[in-house]
């Protein structure tokens, strides 16, 4: 095996890059244990479904689909999607956090917000005890051994990825060609190294990304 912790990579170019049938043909068994795992399945399904799109920021957000799913995998399988237990989180500071919220609004009365909207304002804030995106991934990367220095080279590198996700899931706004084609070939690289990791994937995987591993 591999020191990187998951399948060797191969040169650039030297094999065509390994489908996800033939993935799962090289290591059936880590599959056929962990097939249980909706995520996993759902990631997969989601890279499947990135392939075949015609729309560019259609495939690009499949990628972004397949990497939560795969978050969820890592959550559900570490325990890891809260920073503090659920209850101690909902019955220590989610009430005094609330009760910040209403005093501010009270004594800030230009403010102009309605009673149901400081409402909506309120309902948002157990989300505060869920780890980000950007946080989650990180752990869930560092957790499997996958490398992506090559992929995202520093942090503004990292960053960006994590923006052009949030720019298309939350507000649809497409960016650049240049920018979604980019940010295309990191997701897929991220999502075979990823699944190789967690699958124990012992041969061959090539990525957008492999002949870094190489240079």
């Amino acid at each position: 095996s591999s020191s990187l912790g998951l399948g060797q990579p191969c040169p650039f170019k030297s094999i065509p890059p390994r489908s996800i049938p033939k993935l799962l043909e090289g290591c059936i068994d880590a599959f056929e244990e962990r097939k249980t795992s909706f995520g996993l399945v759902s990631a997969i399904n989601w890279y499947l479904v990135s392939l075949h799109s015609h729309f560019l920021d259609d495939r690009l957000l499949a990628l972004y689909t397949g990497l939560e799913w795969l978050k969820a995998h890592y959550q559900e399988e570490y325990k890891y999607e809260f920073m503090l237990p659920q209850e101690t989180f909902d019955h220590r500071l989610l009430p005094k956090i609330a009760k910040a919220i209403d005093q501010i609004v009270q004594q800030e009365s230009n403010l102009g917000l309605k009673p149901s909207q400081v409402e909506k304002m309120k309902s948002g804030l157990k989300q505060l005890n869920r780890y980000s995106f950007k946080a989650a991934l990180r752990k869930l990367l560092s957790q499997y051994n996958v490398p992506y220095k090559d992929i995202f080279p520093n942090s503004k590198a990292f960053q960006d990825f994590i923006d052009t996700r949030d720019v298309l899931t939350h507000r649809g706004i497409p960016e650049s060609h240049d920018v979604l084609y980019a940010m295309l070939d990191k997701g897929r690289a991220l999502i075979i190294r990823t699944l190789t990791a967690i699958l124990d994937y012992q041969n061959c995987f090539d990525d957008p990304f492999s002949h870094n591993l190489w240079t």
